[in-house]
């Protein structure tokens, strides 16, 4: 809980837009697919070919006779996916870099965000202070 506090502190107090290292900027294709698995965008992608899976050999209970179809149905959205979140990510950074560079902006902006992140976490502390982080059965909990 201390960290997400420091984090939010040091977010409300953020006013300068940070300048990348260029060295830093140039990472090799094994490098980019190493990064990947710190990636939660590409996990969660992982997440749900593995869900669908089931669809795709499965109709109904009783074995799908179009898998390949099916299969390709998946990959089409989820090509679509990953390169329209991409392209909707990287826009908005760079329209909200040129924004945010102006005046004051960028301060209140993190303090914005800041306000946002501290509640949640202190939503938390209740079930951490209980030592009940894991939540086991049902969520939300039911009285009784």
């Amino acid at each position: 809980m201390a960290y997400m506090l420091w984090l939010g502190w040091k977010l409300a107090r953020a006013a300068h837009l940070a300048q990348a290292n260029e060295h830093r900027l140039n990472v090799s294709f094994w490098q980019g697919v190493g990064l990947q698995f710190f990636n939660i965008k590409a996990w969660m992608l992982a997440l749900t070919l593995t869900l669908t899976a089931g669809w795709v050999v499965n109709a109904a209970r009783r074995p799908a006779s179009n898998p390949g179809e099916r299969l390709s149905i998946v990959c089409a959205i989820m090509a679509a996916f990953a390169f329209s979140s991409n392209f909707v990510y990287a826009l908005v950074g760079s329209l909200l870099r040129e924004w945010l560079a102006q005046g004051r902006r960028l301060l209140w902006f993190n303090r914005v965000f800041a306000l946002v992140l501290w509640p949640r976490r202190a939503g938390c502390w209740p079930y951490e202070a209980a030592g009940n982080l894991e939540i086991k059965g049902q969520w939300p909990p039911t009285a009784g």
